[in-house]
């Protein structure tokens, strides 16, 4: 009888070990997905930075004939 004792003692510890374990690697898999999520949003936001300081250099370098155009008339007037 004692020896089941002790076989039963093994395999509580034993499953306790496997939870533990389990509950570590879904631990560390949501902090992964948390930072990744901040990696992500980080990337977007330059990206859109980009794309809008790039945005508004075309729209200058198209403005930049207009406003010229614009003040040779009121000069010649």
């Amino acid at each position: 009888m004692v020896n089941h004792f002790y076989q039963d003692a093994q395999l509580a510890d034993d499953r306790r070990a496997s939870l533990l374990r389990q509950a570590e690697s879904r631990r560390l898999a949501n902090t992964l997905r948390l930072s990744r999520s901040t990696v992500y949003r980080r990337l977007l936001a330059g990206l859109g930075g980009w794309m809008i300081a790039q945005g508004e250099r075309l729209k200058a370098g198209y403005e930049a004939p207009v406003r010229l155009a614009n003040r040779r008339m009121e000069t010649a007037r």
